[in-house]
Formats: structure tokens, sequence, C-alpha cells
């Protein structure tokens, strides 16, 4: 790349100088710079500085994310937009330089989240050192979502992400070293222009309510003028605070929504993560590690008239009812801000909201006050999802996916990456109670033995035979809770383990039973739980989270994959789910083709890697070759099933395993002892009742991804209401 742009490196001082490559070796490389670096070659003297321009952000990035400094001699020495990329880069490196020598681990670790990132400062206020925004520009080959201007691509807007980070309004938490920082490279890789936000806080003049309250209001109509410079769409921007901004993300877009002048900006969705949306209910609460956080920025205590009602008029619940569709989010194990408050906040939103306004609740089970905002974290992703859904539901957004967000990859596909575990009590944490360890042993134990006893009749003596699982509540959950809470792939494996000791209790005696035993029913719920799917034996514990590779080293393929567990095993069971693995991991480059494709449209036939119009429809066509490739493929490999799975064999021996509580067998459904009955069933009983379907092919998310992606729709069918029923059914990261 170095070569190709004209330029000299100096191994000994690690220092790069660059030279005016394009303007002299374009015309011999312009081609192989646009396939390289993945932009366009432009044909007009302001494209082409446009050119220079991207050509040199990416080789800046890529060199200062290695963690050398740069150097730059550019000639001619006029161009700003050169200048201004230099100073960015300068300035990260001297802000993780600054980090690492004041001492703050937090601002070093935060530091390396935006390092190589090109950024800059604009000030809304008189306090330089707190009242600024910090825009970030995604890069030419992520401007996915940039509404195009002229035809030649100029002139173009950013959806905005403006980005409140949180820190109980503590003077010593700032945008520099507080984990909200994480989530910028993602959305800039998303297609957003990023705003990250800085107010006053406490300790700093004017840092008590209202001050911090007035800078993100300020700072959100501040993009204005910051639109007149920079490429952003003030019609697409979306709020997003976390903690104590979350707070106030609700009270910037309570405040714009009041303003009636044109022009003003009102956000298209508030995202309000982990906050305090009331501070009556959170002096309470006591919260912060000194217990003080609420009084601390109110300034004072609600010790009288006058004071509580500044506590009320601070609240958000005094300013109902929105009327900018908002997605409140909460952790259940957050300890640092209760989740009731915010659930609390919700009720009262429900019950004011306008209609056509949504306001929605999402309750993450196992998320903590940081994770939420982690990104890469599965908290994260599942926050990432709901947001998708709600721009595309309430705004009309078509966002491109984020494969990572669905956990899909082109090589596997919906399967779990890495391999499934094969062991649910394998290597577990220092600490782990001995109690814990000897009922993940159990079930690990009793799996492995279950074709034996099904085969002498004995089956549902070994399970009544299991220890019982104990569970905490939310703040105080078991270690065995905490474990899968935290570990997916071992949440899954012990989710595979209940789902067979369950089904084979079931079916596996010549009587059917109608009722699950408490020390199966309780544990599987509460897995289930976890994972987001109902207590049930689905596809994905059947198939996609039950098999090996017989060579690590090898394929997920026929040939080279079997299955962890069977219920009686042969030829004919292993067969039929392996040909299941195998069509799931060659779907894997079919969705990322899709995923291409969706993204080549979005930028449109204008946009950066197109020279000429035949180029984009040549990459789309390309694209959609390879789904269609890989569709004959999953086909061919389904012909196979004939060849070593016996129909009445299957039918007989391994389908009756799958059979759900629908099944004529169950008239009344499945008992759950020892789980208690939600609030509206209506049987008699202390214990949960349900009907739920069995497994089968319906649950699996690639055949309804690639409808999706390519646009096509269900027929009007009466099967169609199972189909869509089938989606509870999956993990819900890829429904």
């Amino acid at each position: 790349v170095f070569q190709t742009f004209g330029v000299r490196t100096s191994s000994s001082r690690h220092e790069v100088n660059m030279f005016p490559f394009p303007s002299r070796c374009l015309a011999r490389h312009g081609s192989r710079l646009a396939t390289v670096v993945g932009v366009r070659p432009a044909r007009s003297p302001k494209a082409w500085q446009q050119f220079d321009t991207d050509c040199f952000a990416h080789v800046a990035r890529a060199v200062s994310s290695s963690g050398r400094f740069l150097r730059a001699a550019i000639e001619p020495p006029g161009v700003s937009r050169e200048k201004a990329l230099m100073e960015s880069v300068a300035a990260t490196e001297r802000a993780t330089a600054d980090a690492a020598a004041s001492g703050d681990k937090e601002k070093v670790r935060v530091q390396r989240f935006v390092s190589g990132l090109c950024s800059k400062d604009y000030f809304y206020g008189n306090m330089n050192n707190c009242q600024f925004i910090r825009l970030y520009l995604p890069d030419q080959q992520h401007q996915w979502l940039r509404q195009q201007g002229s035809k030649d691509g100029s002139g173009g807007s950013l959806p905005v992400l403006f980005l409140i980070h949180g820190g109980f309004w503590k003077s010593k938490w700032s945008c520099d070293n507080t984990q909200t920082t994480s989530l910028v490279p993602d959305f800039l890789q998303r297609g957003f222009a990023v705003a990250l936000v800085e107010y006053r806080r406490r300790e700093m003049p004017g840092g008590e309510w209202p001050g911090p309250e007035e800078d993100v209001t300020v700072a959100l109509q501040h993009l204005r003028k910051i639109a007149e410079a920079e490429p952003l769409d003030l019609s697409r921007v979306v709020v997003l605070g976390h903690s104590a901004g979350g707070h106030l993300a609700l009270a910037a877009c309570a405040r714009a929504a009041a303003l009636h002048d044109e022009g003003a900006v009102h956000p298209c969705l508030c995202i309000s993560v982990a906050s305090v949306p009331d501070m009556l209910p959170g002096y309470e609460a006591k919260l912060s590690d000194e217990g003080d956080a609420i009084e601390r920025y109110m300034g004072f205590h609600p010790d009288s008239e006058d004071r509580h009602q500044r506590y009320e008029d601070a609240s958000i619940s005094s300013r109902l009812p929105l009327s900018i569709p908002t997605l409140l989010v909460s952790g259940s194990e957050d300890v640092d801000v209760p989740p009731r408050l915010l659930a609390d906040f919700h009720k009262r939103c429900v019950a004011t909201a306008p209609s056509g306004v949504p306001v929605e609740l999402l309750e993450i089970y196992g998320g903590n006050h940081y994770n939420l905002i982690t990104a890469g974290d599965r908290a994260w992703r599942q926050l990432a999802r709901k947001m998708t859904k709600m721009l595309q539901q309430t705004c009309g957004w078509q966002l491109p996916p984020q494969m990572d967000d669905y956990d899909v990859t082109k090589e596997r596909g919906f399967l779990p990456c890495p391999d499934p575990l094969q062991n649910c009590a394998a290597q577990l944490p220092l600490g782990f109670s001995a109690k814990s360890e000897e009922l993940l042993n159990a079930w690990e134990a009793c799996v492995a033995e279950l074709p034996s006893h099904l085969c002498a009749g004995t089956v549902r003596n070994r399970i009544s035979a299991l220890p019982d699982a104990s569970l905490g509540s939310s703040g105080d959950l078991l270690d065995w809770q905490v474990l899968l809470l935290g570990d997916e792939a071992r949440a899954e494996r012990a989710f595979l383990l209940l789902s067979w000791i369950g089904h084979a209790w079931v079916w596996g005696e010549a009587k059917v039973a109608n009722q699950l035993p408490h020390n199966i029913a309780v544990p599987w719920v509460e897995v289930a739980r976890i994972l987001g799917r109902p207590a049930i034996l689905t596809y994905y514990s059947f198939n996609a989270f039950n098999w090996r590779r017989l060579d690590p080293a090898g394929p997920i393929a026929l040939g080279n994959i079997s299955r962890l567990n069977n219920f009686l095993g042969g030829q004919d069971e292993e067969w039929f789910s392996t040909v299941h693995v195998s069509i799931e991991a060659l779907a894997g480059q079919g969705l990322a083709a899709a995923v291409a494709a969706q993204r080549t449209v979005a930028r449109g036939a204008e946009g950066p890697g197109h020279q000429e119009l035949s180029d984009w429809y040549g990459c789309l066509a390309t694209e959609l070759e390879m789904v269609a490739e890989t569709v004959d493929g999953m086909v061919a490999t389904l012909q196979r099933m004939k060849e070593r799975c016996d129909p009445y064999i299957y039918y007989m021996r391994v389908r009756v395993f799958m059979k759900g509580w629908t099944a004529d067998e169950l008239p009344d459904g499945m008992v759950y002892s020892g789980v208690p009955a939600h609030s509206t069933e209506d049987h008699e009983g202390p214990w949960r009742r349900e009907r739920f379907f069995g497994e089968t092919g319906a649950q699996s998310s690639v055949v309804p991804a690639l409808d999706s992606a390519l646009g096509l729709a269900m027929s009007d069918d009466p099967l169609l209401p199972y189909l869509e029923a089938m989606r509870g059914y999956m993990p819900p990261k890829h429904a």
C-alpha cells in the first residue's frame, strides 16, 4: 500500500513521510489505488482532492492504529483537510500519551477505543474544557447510510448519533475516560457520524442542575452550526445517553420536542440506558459509591417544599408525555442504578404517551451497568438489535445489518463460533462452589447414560435421582446462574442437557408424562430465561449446538462432523442432524453475500468503489449470484438425507423425542413442577403449564433470513402464523 501511494517509511524512527502522491502518481496507479484502498477514483479536480483525502485518511488510520507517530510533508501546503486529519491523529496520540502520563488507567483504556480515529472538536459554550462536541465521521467504505446529494456523490449527508456519557455527573468522568466511548467505532462502522458530547459536571461552575441539562440541550441544537461545515443529516439524529447521560438524553429530547423554530433539531429516537429519569426515587436509592449522587447534582437535599419542587422540576416525569420515540434500557444485574427506576418510569410513560409515539422498555437479563454500553458485548448487541428494529419501525430507516449483532459469520452462518462446548463442567472458574459443580456434572452424566436407560425403560428412575437446583434472585444469584449468564456457550450446553433430560422424561417410557419434576423444570426454565428461549427442545439445541468436528482443523461438513449427544443413537439419528449442521454452515456464504448486496444497494451507484454504473451492477450481480450458489449447495446437501437416514426409522425412533407439548398425547400441555404459574394463567394448581411446539426445521433462521434479505414475503397461508411463531424458538439474536 505504501509503495502504491508513493510513501517513504523509516523503520528506525517509526515515522512515515507523506508526499503529494495522488497528484503525481494517480495517472499510473489510479485503478490500483481504488482496488487497494476501496475508494472511488474521480474525474474532476475537486473530486481528486477528496480522493487525496480519503487515501490519506486510510493510511493515517492504518499507521496510527499500529502505534506509530506520523509526520507530514504535504505539498502543496495549503490543503486544510489533510492538515486537519494530521492534527486529529496527532491529537489522539497526545491524548493517549497524556493519559499514560497522568496515571489515569481508565483514560488509557478508553482512549484505545478511538485510537487512530479522526475527530474534530466544536465548541458550543465559553468553557472550552467541558462544553464541546467531538465529531467523528465514518470512512468512505462505511458511509452506506449517506444520503446522496448531487449525481457525483458530493453534498451527501450522514445520520448522527448524539452520544452522552455518564458518571453520576462527577467531574472526574468525561468523554475521555467513560465506557460510552467504546460505542464510537461501533457506530462509525454502522455508517453514523458520532457527536460525542462533553458538558459541565459537578465541581465545575454551573455543574449542578440545570447546568448539565442546559449544556446538552444547547449542544444538540449546535449541530445546526456544525452541519454548515460537515455532512450531517439533521433529520436523522439518534440521541443515546448512559447513566447520568441517559437522564440528560431524556431531558434534551423533551426540550427539543418543545422547540418550534424552523430548523430545530428534533431527534427521531432517544435511547436512555441505565438511567435515573426521576430525582426523588434516585435520591431515595442513594446512588453512587458515596450514596449522594442526586443531592450533589441538585445541590441540596429535598428537605423543604421549595426544594422538593425543584427535584420534581428536574425529573423527566414532570415533562410527560414524551413526544419522541424512546427506548429505555436496563440490566437485571445493575447494582449501580436499580432497574426498577426505569421500570416505574416506563409505566408512567405508557400511561401518558400519545398515540403513535412508542416508548419501549428493554430489560436485559444478565445486563449490568456497563456491559449494556460495551461494544461487542452480548448485552450491547441485544440493545443494538432493538435499536435497529425501532429505527425501521418508527422512522422507516433501512439499516444494512451488522452481522456481528446477530452472531452470523461467513464461515459458519448461524452456527456458534467457536465450536459448541462439549462439557458444561469443564474449566470452571476458581472459587466455583462444589455444590454447583456437582450439579453440572450430574446433568452431563445423566445425558451420557440416556441411551442405555431409554433402552432399559428406567430413564425416569435415573432422572429422579438428579440433585435439585436452587435459585437466587436478581442481585443475589447463585454462582451457577452467574456463570451461565456470563458464558453463553456454557449456557447453551446446559440448555441442551436439560432439554435432553426433559424430553427423555416425557417421551422415554411407555406412558407419556404430562408433568416435569422440579429438579429438571426449575433449572430448565431458568436457563431458558438466560438464553431468551422457551424451556423445550428446539432446533438449535438439537442441531446447531450439538456437533463436533472429527478433525478439528477440517471443515464443518458431512464427513467431518458428528453429534455430541443422541437419544437412542445410531446412523439415522446421527445423519439426520449432521445434514442440518452442514446446511447451516453452507448458508454463511449466502448470508454474507446478501448483506454485502444490501450495502451495495444502500451505497448506490454513485457510492465509493464504483467508477461506472456498470461496476455497480456487476458488483450487485456477483453478490446475488453467490446467494444463488449457496442455495443450490444447501439443496444439494439436503438431498443427501436419504443416503443414511431411513424415513421409517427417523419417524419411529428419532422424531418421537422431538415432539412438543402440543402433541395429541398432551391435551392439557406440560406442567413445570416448582415453577410458579404465570399471573395470567387460568388453570388449577400452583405450577406453570405450557403448550410449546416441538423441534422443527422451521425454527432455523437461515431461510427466513435469506427471504428477508431478498425481499420475499410469505403469502397469506394458514401456515403463516405457525411460521411466525417459530421465531420465538430461535435465539433472540437470530430471530
